[in-house]
This record gives C-alpha cells, sequence and structure tokens, in this order.
C-alpha cells in the first residue's frame, strides 16, 4: 500500500487528507501537537535559539534519562496548554462524523514522582476541552505486556489514549498502535497520523507496509511556529541544566518512580 507524508502548520489542515470516516483512524500525538509547555525554556522555537545546548543536554543522558527529561517537561509545574486553541472542537467535530479518533503519545506510564503520569494526561486533556474516549467507548483499558519494560511499566491503553511508554528504547509507536488495533479487533483501510517527529511516522508506516492499510503521515509544525515568550540564553540554560539534574536523581533513585 502506498504511503504518503506531508507537512502541515494547522492543524485544519488535516481535513484535506481524510478519507470515508467508516475507513479511518485519525491518530493525534499529544506533545508539541496538542499541547506544549507554559514554561518558555520548553516551548520549541526557544529549543531551535539555543540548538548546540540542547544537543549537549541530551548527548549527556542516558537513554532512560531522556524518557524522564521529556515527561518532566510535560509535567512541569508550569502546566502546559493547547498549541491551537481550535483542537477540542476539531477533535469533537471528527468524532460526530464518525471517525474513529485516538491519541499516541510517547509518555511513560510509570508514576513519577507519586504522581499518576496516565490519569493526571487525560485529566488534563479534559480540563483543555479534549476527550478522546468517544471512538472506542466498549474498549476495555489495557496494558501490553508483550513488549519489553521500561522502568518497570508497559505500554498502555486508557481512556482513548495510546502510552507508548517512552520513545528513547526499541519501543516504537507503530508497534502499540498495531496491538491495540489487534485489542480492539478493528482495522481501518486508512490511518491518518499526526506527529510532530518524522521518526514516530516512519515507524508507523514501517510497521503497517506489509498490510492493505494506507498511512498518511502528517508532519506537524505547528509548535514551531509558535509565538513563544522570550527567555534569555542564561535563564533556558539553567533550566535546563536543573531539569538534567533532576531527570539523573530520579534515575539513581528508583524510590521516586513507582
Amino acid at each position: 500500500m502506498k504511503n504518503t507524508f506531508e507537512i502541515i502548520h494547522t492543524l485544519n489542515e488535516i481535513k484535506s487528507h481524510l478519507s470515508r470516516p467508516q475507513d479511518t483512524l485519525i491518530v493525534f500525538d499529544v506533545d508539541y501537537v496538542l499541547t506544549h509547555p507554559n514554561e518558555p525554556a520548553y516551548q520549541f522555537p526557544n529549543f531551535s535559539k539555543n540548538l548546540e545546548f540542547v544537543k549537549k543536554t541530551f548527548s549527556n543522558l542516558t537513554h532512560f534519562q531522556k524518557d524522564l527529561f521529556s515527561n518532566l517537561m510535560v509535567f512541569h509545574q508550569s502546566g502546559s496548554s493547547l498549541v491551537e486553541e481550535c483542537a477540542p472542537k476539531l477533535i469533537n467535530s471528527l468524532n460526530n462524523k464518525g471517525y474513529k479518533v485516538v491519541a499516541l503519545t510517547a509518555a511513560l506510564t510509570s508514576s513519577l514522582i507519586g504522581q499518576n503520569t496516565i490519569k493526571s494526561r487525560v485529566k488534563h486533556l479534559k480540563s483543555l476541552g479534549i476527550d478522546f474516549s468517544k471512538s472506542f467507548i466498549n474498549a476495555q483499558d489495557a496494558v501490553f505486556k508483550s513488549f519489553d519494560s521500561n522502568m518497570g511499566s508497559f505500554p498502555e491503553y486508557y481512556k482513548g489514549i495510546l502510552f507508548s511508554n517512552g520513545e528513547n528504547l526499541k519501543i516504537q509507536k507503530g508497534e502499540v498502535l498495531k496491538e491495540f488495533l489487534k485489542h480492539v479487533n478493528y482495522m481501518p483501510s486508512t490511518i491518518v497520523v499526526i506527529d510532530d517527529r518524522q521518526k514516530n511516522l516512519e515507524s508507523i508506516a514501517n510497521t503497517f507496509k506489509c498490510s492493505n492499510i494506507e498511512i498518511k503521515g502528517l508532519l506537524y509544525k505547528g509548535s514551531l511556529e509558535f509565538d513563544s515568550d522570550e527567555i534569555s540564553k542564561e535563564d533556558f540554560e539553567l533550566k535546563w541544566t536543573e531539569l538534567s539534574h533532576r531527570a539523573k536523581c530520579i534515575s539513581e533513585n528508583n524510590s521516586l518512580i513507582e
């Protein structure tokens, strides 16, 4: 089956890539597609302004610590907000038209420093007006233990959201999505995927390359073009250094991960 990849700059561009509702599954990434942190140091436009320091920071982290760092950014005390205000209305409209809509995030499933990351994520999205539980209302929440564990936990499905449990090890979003489709006994003709990382789109395309499913990968650039608040180079580096140190401390103290 032929797969296509295109760049989009706004979520409303998704509409032109949709097929018949009864045959189409729409898969949204969450972080930096639907939401992003309120802290300017963790917003994409400021990444590009401090790219060398970003690369240096990540080069000094293990795979495990990179996953922790990413999740700590998402659950930063400053909170997070919508990248585009239209997101809740768009997702609700797609559901009302009969499309199957789910989220697929690389977020960890283990509780982090006393916080249930899965339930916190679902609760926060609902507070922003986004609810992914409407498409597969009869689907049971599930833990996919056929995958290798990461920090003692596994990929999960909860209330319409798939959590692949990290992205810096061998677990691929495509494989988690495939396992979910088996779980709900559903096989679409087309899967439209919206993600801010090309590697995730390719992962899903590669997973389904021997199937009869068409993959339409939409590389979302909206977070890069967001009008981020200004932050000085010194403050940016301080925030990243502090979070890097925190990720390293947590990785060395398993009592902080439940």
